[in-house]
């Protein structure tokens, strides 16, 4: 299984308001990006998609209030994999918060996607970051 570490962000908001966005997959439907992906439906503990004509559903499988979320996918997957987001409060209206994925990949291919994977996680980063 290879596990992929993002850049640790910062996002100007309440831990509790980030926990309260990220724990409802409904909350998230606006920052889906419309080229990429196809006939999202989210519900609060669940959600899924098309990218590239393959159907992926993704659930949160564990959560702790203003700490973590995991997320994972459902068997129908091509590809089991799993990721969460770590949340810290630093201040007041100042969060820090990393994103891990692990993904069950031949080894062969680690080479070849980690780096696509780590700057697909960075850019997610960025993007939390302006929320």
């Amino acid at each position: 299984m290879l596990k992929v570490e993002s850049k640790i962000g910062t996002v100007k908001r309440r831990v509790e308001d980030i926990f309260n966005l990220l724990s409802d997959f409904r909350f998230i439907a606006p920052y889906i990006p419309k080229e990429q992906v196809e006939n999202f439906v989210a519900e609060k503990d669940k959600c899924s998609f098309v990218v590239q004509g393959q159907k992926i559903t993704i659930c949160i499988i564990d959560k702790e209030e203003n700490n973590y979320i995991k997320y994972g996918n459902e068997a129908e997957g091509p590809i089991n994999f799993f990721f969460w987001i770590q949340l810290k409060a630093v201040e007041s209206y100042i969060t820090k918060f990393k994103l891990t994925l692990h993904i069950e990949l031949p080894s062969w291919m680690h080479l070849f996607v980690k780096g696509k994977i780590e700057k697909a996680l960075n850019e997610a980063v960025d993007k939390i970051s302006d929320l």
